[in-house]
């Protein structure tokens, strides 16, 4: 539940995105239209500009479910995942799909932890404070200054 209203927020999000790529593109006409109308009937050579390519819509909670489905594969099918994981090393590829880069740094894990994790995306997505604070200090070892000994 938690993750869907994420991923519906990213899609209402990438569709204020994609209106602003297509205001751009549509500004950046205007202005090779400026251009090539004011210069380029009275500067002899003058290169004319290119028009812009109008950018394609991009749903960019579409994009996350992706993303979000590859990492989770990574780490729970595989156990084997990239530990450099920032927007960085995400293309949106001309395309649509998604390039993923900079596997320079991996790291894996095996089926018992990776079932822990498991639980506890489960517990997070359900609120059970009772369920991560047990997952954390008995399944995962999380320690802190002030718990009692």
């Amino acid at each position: 539940e938690v993750r869907r209203e994420t991923v519906d927020e990213a899609r209402h999000h990438g569709s204020k995105i994609a209106m602003l790529f297509r205001a751009r593109a549509t500004i950046t006409n205007a202005f090779v239209w400026l251009f090539n109308t004011a210069l380029g009937s009275w500067v002899p050579g003058l290169t004319q500009l290119q028009y812009s390519e109008p950018v394609p819509a991009l749903n960019l909670g579409d994009v996350m479910d992706v993303l979000l489905k590859v990492h989770a594969h990574e780490i729970f099918q595989d156990g084997a995942f990239s530990a450099d994981c920032h927007p960085g090393n995400v293309l949106l590829m001309p395309d649509g799909r998604l390039g993923l880069i900079d596997y320079g740094q991996v790291k894996r894990l095996g089926l018992e932890p990776r079932v822990v994790y498991a639980k506890m995306i489960v517990a997070l997505a359900a609120d059970d404070r009772e369920e991560i604070v047990r997952l954390a200090t008995e399944e995962m070892g999380v320690r802190t200054k002030r718990m009692d000994p």
